[in-house]
């Protein structure tokens, strides 16, 4: 289980940990944004 191998990690790289999976999640966040407005802009393009 990821949550016994959390527990075990020093302080310091559990905060490392923690900041990595902030940022992951802001960039695919900031990604899938930029395909759902770029389908959206193509479908557009297409229906016009």
């Amino acid at each position: 289980m990821p949550v016994v191998t959390y527990a075990n990690v020093t302080t310091g790289s559990h905060a490392n940990l923690i900041k990595l999976i902030d940022i992951k999640r802001r960039l695919t966040g900031r990604a899938a944004r930029q395909l759902l407005f770029g389908n959206a802009e193509s479908a557009s393009h297409f229906s016009a």
